[in-house]
């Protein structure tokens, strides 16, 4: 049994005794004080009677001595006096006031009358001589008696009383404070340490008895306290049937998954609506499972330790994000919050279940934007500089392929001569590959999409890489591939650079496998693909493989792992994949193989027959204005042309092309063909010229060529006026072969 949880000075005991004890203390000196007054009042009158009789019986004597004047006999009878205790002093006085004799303390005897002078008892009485019949009064005789005589009678009946009042108040404090604590202070302290142990989870548990069988006050206040807790113990249950009846509302009618599980076996003893539905498990298989049995990320030790906390009140809810598992074995990202729950006297988990997949998607969807955000922007970093080289190297490679077109074609060049002018243009069309790539990089660099056979593309692009290599293709085409529309030129850098990595990683030689199959894409697709249909392929080698660590830079520019590579093959690869409208993925294990996918929207167009191809040829008559800002360009072209039949006049930048139009459009001798360079450095290029030129002449034939094409007017060189496109470096085959369906003049 413990005490009350107070001090003992602050305890009700404590202050009702000292209470109690200080009322007596007070009352006895009241009483003490009486009796003392009272004591000396009878004291007094004891000294003052004792006085009277000291007068009575020596008063004669003095009477006499006076009489006779014997003063011998007055010294002997006054000193005599002086030795009662009563009397301090005596003095003795004629009729006339003169002292006659004294003895003792006579300095405090006054002329005050018969009563009490300061410090002492002062009493007068007459002296009287009587002869015979006759009274002679003689004198006067006082007597000094002090307080502290009187108090000297008094002081130990005093002492004594005081000393008999403290020991009773000091018993009856200790008797009192017994009684007390026995009656009071113990029936509280079992009172307060039952509340004290008031566990309202467990109110049925509590024992209340102050241990008194008297019907009063504290009995009183302990059937008040049970019936208070009993009060508690029925609200407690109807509102716990309440809350079960709630939620068993909210359970059955959730939009979320719950379910409540054992706490020992992590068994389901119940599931909602919502998760019967959800996962396609019945009440009756449900009730079979655990909750980690729809949790492959769990084993029962990590199970434990996360919800550890919970059945230790660490914390009153855990929320996590694991996947569930549905019956048919799918998975789906969710959010747990996991707590305990009381119902119906048992402790339970309870865990709500929020179906995060869209919220995961989007995550996932911003992380993937961002990764091509990071690549675009890496491209981006190294476009401008690649597109100003490829710009000027076009522009060179244009005058090399140009003149030795033009050399080719006439009839004086032998055939040694002829052969050697061949190599060099075999040689400028692979530089011409190469700016190809750079342009991919640049704004230049859109595809310009036609319908295509991916097969053939895929096939040539592919056999030309490996012709000569210990690798060998395997081909597994779909015999019902849809049509696409591509830049063959781009998509075969595609195949080229792939096919090319793919022999590069099997130096002993090995399989490179090419697959092609029609896919259609939904819109929650890990690709980030629009919804529809693409054609995915597939390139897969038996190399080396990649590691982890590089397969996150594979397509940055200028990466490489490879003695003698230049690190523009995948990037220019995924750069193009982009730019159509698709994705590339790959996967790779180190000695296990690589294999890249690539997806391509499908057209809804007809796939045309192709045309085998032949030499053109192309010789017509006419007037050809060509704008470019290298001398160089202006002189080959002029060549070209003219060997073909026109004549040839040429501007330098937009404005001066304006002016020769105009002047000879006004002499009436208007140009049959305007071939405009897109990009004039700090002059007026073919995009703000063709405007000036159609206000001239609505039905002005103008053609864009350009070694740096911009996106919306290489890809759709129509949208701005154009009716057709010369991309350089062109040979005398290409321009013939423009020349004859723009201005239709064929031989």
């Amino acid at each position: 049994m413990s005490n009350l949880d107070v001090s003992f000075k602050n305890s009700i005991a404590t202050k009702l005794i000292t209470s109690v004890f200080s009322i007596y203390i007070i009352v006895a000196l009241i009483i003490t004080s009486f009796h003392m007054i009272s004591e000396y009042r009878r004291v007094r009158r004891d000294v003052i009677e004792d006085l009277k009789i000291f007068h009575l019986n020596l008063g004669p004597a003095v009477s006499i001595a006076i009489w006779d004047a014997d003063v011998e006999q007055m010294r002997r009878i006054l000193e005599g006096m002086i030795k009662s205790p009563i009397i301090l002093g005596v003095k003795v006085t004629d009729t006339n006031g003169r002292e006659v004799g004294s003895a003792g303390q006579i300095h405090q005897i006054n002329s005050v009358d018969k009563g009490v002078a300061k410090g002492g008892l002062n009493f007068r009485f007459p002296l009287v001589y009587i002869d015979g019949n006759q009274k002679n009064p003689v004198g006067e005789i006082e007597f000094i008696s002090g307080e502290g005589v009187v108090f000297d009678k008094v002081k130990y009946g005093f002492l004594y009383i005081l000393v008999a009042a403290i020991v009773k108040a000091i018993v009856l404090w200790g008797v009192f404070l017994f009684f007390c604590k026995m009656l009071l202070q113990n029936p509280l302290a079992r009172l307060a340490e039952a509340a004290g142990k008031v566990d309202f989870e467990n109110l049925e548990k509590i024992d209340i008895n102050i241990q008194t069988k008297d019907q009063n006050e504290l009995k009183v206040l302990e059937n008040v306290f049970k019936s208070m807790i009993s009060k508690l113990i029925e609200g407690r249950k109807q509102e716990a049937e309440i809350n079960i009846a709630r939620f068993g509302h909210i359970f059955q009618e959730s939009l979320n998954e719950i379910y409540l599980f054992n706490v020992e076996t992590f068994k389901f003893t119940q599931a909602n609506r919502e998760a019967h539905d959800n996962l396609g498990y019945s009440a009756e298989e449900i009730k079979n499972l655990t909750s980690l049995d729809l949790k492959p990320e769990f084993t029962v030790k990590t199970f434990k330790k996360l919800v550890s906390p919970l059945l230790n009140n660490e914390k009153k809810e855990i929320i996590f994000e694991t996947v569930h598992k549905r019956k048919n074995g799918s998975l789906y990202d969710v959010e747990v919050h996991l707590q305990l729950l009381k119902l119906a006297s048992e402790m339970s988990f309870v865990e709500i279940i929020l179906d995060i997949t869209a919220r995961k998607k989007a995550e996932r969807e911003k992380e993937i934007m961002a990764l091509r955000l990071r690549q675009s922007q890496k491209l981006e970093s190294v476009g401008t500089l690649a597109g100003g080289i490829a710009h000027d190297f076009n522009n060179i490679l244009g005058v090399i392929t140009g003149n030795i077109s033009y050399l080719l074609s006439s009839p004086d060049v032998n055939s040694a001569f002829a052969e050697v002018l061949i190599d060099v243009q075999d040689g400028a069309w692979q530089a011409q590959k190469l700016t190809q790539q750079l342009l991919t990089f640049s704004k230049g660099g859109a595809p310009i999409k036609k319908t295509a056979d991916i097969h053939q593309v895929i096939k040539e692009s592919a056999e030309f890489v490996s012709r000569g290599s210990k690798a060998k293709c395997v081909y597994d085409f779909s015999d019902d591939l849809w049509p696409v529309e591509i830049d063959s030129g781009q998509i075969n850098q595609v195949i080229n650079n792939l096919v090319i990595n793919a022999d590069q990683s099997m130096p002993t030689g090995g399989i490179i496998y090419i697959r092609t199959e029609n896919i259609v894409t939904g819109v929650d697709n890990k690709l980030l693909l629009p919804e529809g249909q693409f054609i995915k392929i597939s390139i897969e080698d038996e190399g080396i493989g990649i590691t982890k660590k590089n397969l996150e830079n594979i397509f940055d520019p200028y990466f490489t792992t490879k003695q003698r590579g230049s690190g523009l093959g995948l990037a220019t690869s995924y750069s193009i994949i982009n730019r159509h409208g698709g994705s590339v993925t790959v996967y790779s294990e180190p000695d296990r193989g690589t294999v890249f996918h690539f997806y391509l929207p499908a057209s809804l167009n007809e796939l045309k027959p192709v045309e085998e191809r032949k030499k053109t040829l192309h010789l017509g008559h006419g007037k050809i204005l060509i704008m470019d800002d290298q001398e160089q360009v202006l002189k080959m072209a002029g060549r070209l042309f003219g060997k073909m039949g026109y004549e040839v006049s040429a501007a330098t930048d937009g404005a001066k092309a304006i002016e020769i139009y105009r002047a000879a459009y006004e002499d009436q001798q208007p140009f049959d063909l305007v071939i405009l360079d897109l990009t004039v450095p700090g002059g007026l290029g073919g995009e703000k010229t063709i405007p000036e030129l159609l206000k001239i002449n609505p039905k002005v034939k103008v053609a864009v060529s350009s070694g740096y094409s911009n996106d919306p007017i290489m890809a759709n060189f129509e949208d701005y006026g154009f009716i057709g496109i010369i991309p350089k470096p062109y040979s005398k085959d290409q321009v013939a072969v423009f020349l004859n369906r723009v201005l239709g003049e064929k031989d």
